[in-house]
């Protein structure tokens, strides 16, 4: 599932002309989008990675403090291995990172 602002699609975008025929699409378009069901966005949650003492094959484990999550990065803090948020949870992550 993806958010989208659907106040910005532009129909006539999608299908050009003025016939009736196009008309009638950009309508159905406009109507479908119009009575798309909507999701509550939940607020963003913010975490920290945490450094476990535990080594895993030479690579350095580390847990999401919001899912409790692990994840084994090859070189660095998650945050370094393109983890700016938890790929679990959801969480954006917070530069810094505590020792468990």
């Amino acid at each position: 599932m993806r958010l989208i602002d659907a106040d910005k699609i532009n129909t006539k975008d999608v299908i050009g002309g003025a016939s009736e025929f196009a008309n009638d699409i950009r309508k159905a378009m406009q109507d479908l989008i119009d009575n798309a069901p909507t999701v509550d966005a939940e607020p963003l949650r913010h975490g920290k990675w945490i450094a476990v003492d535990d080594e895993y094959m030479d690579e350095t484990l580390y847990k999401c403090s919001e899912c409790h999550e692990d994840f084994v990065t090859i070189d660095g803090m998650p945050a370094q291995n393109l983890y700016k948020y938890c790929p679990n949870c959801g969480a954006k992550m917070q530069e810094e990172c505590k020792k468990e």
